[in-house]
């Protein structure tokens, strides 16, 4: 992964409309995951991750309103090329006024 919003370790003070997650080669986003957890361990319910028409590296997924508090974002995700990479990170939330654009 070269980069993700929100970022790891993020603290954000508005809430995020999505998580995209950024990778240095094309993903299969029909053959990938992405999940949310609260600080509980609680599930998110989330969409399945769709492909970025316009960077095929990238995938997105679109958030419900999410309560302050801490988050952690776990992946897996198949290249074309065939190798699979799974990870997660964290960040936090700290206030709920309109959602990120």
């Amino acid at each position: 992964m070269i980069s993700s919003e929100p970022g790891r370790r993020a603290v954000l003070t508005m809430v995020p409309k999505e998580i995209r997650l950024c990778f240095n080669e094309d993903v299969e986003a029909s053959f990938s995951t992405v999940t949310i957890e609260d600080a509980k361990g609680k599930l998110v319910p989330l969409s399945v991750p769709a492909k970025d028409p316009k960077k095929p590296s990238c995938i997105y997924v679109p958030l419900p309103l999410l309560s302050n508090g801490a988050y952690t974002v776990k992946y897996r995700v198949l290249s074309v090329d065939g190798h699979v990479v799974e990870y997660g990170y964290g960040f936090r939330l700290n206030a709920h006024e309109k959602a990120v654009d």
